[in-house]
């Protein structure tokens, strides 16, 4: 997909330590420039970049984006292209946060109204 898509993880501020274009051999194999550690930009909302596409609308280097965050925040957060029509074609993710806070906790590790999403009780 030859487009920007601006993320959001939910309940998280993440630090933007790298982003761009490399061939997907280099993304998939880490060979990625350093990360900025050092005076990374925490953000809300973070754009992954667009593929870059040959002269036959081909994608030759893909778009990539590497987060860094405090995982501190037991629960079930999404992470979504905010692209209504990206999110409905797949671009979401769930994380799965402290996962054994949550087992100890059992139900009461979430609100009633989540629950009742879950059960299908919910007008939502």
């Amino acid at each position: 997909m030859n487009e920007q898509h601006p993320f959001h993880l939910h309940s998280h501020a993440p630090w933007v330590v790298g982003s761009g274009q490399a061939s997907a051999e280099d993304v998939y194999g880490n060979r990625l420039p350093p990360s900025k550690l050092e005076g990374a930009m925490l953000r809300d909302v973070y754009t992954v970049p667009p593929c870059e596409t040959d002269e036959n609308n081909y994608c030759v280097n893909v778009g990539y984006l590497i987060l860094r965050f405090t995982a501190d925040n037991p629960g079930v957060w999404m992470m979504h292209c905010h692209i209504d029509w990206h999110m409905d074609i797949g671009l979401v993710m769930i994380f799965v946060e402290g996962e054994k806070e949550l087992q100890e906790k059992g139900p009461d590790a979430f609100s009633s109204s989540l629950l009742s999403v879950c059960k299908g009780d919910s007008e939502y």
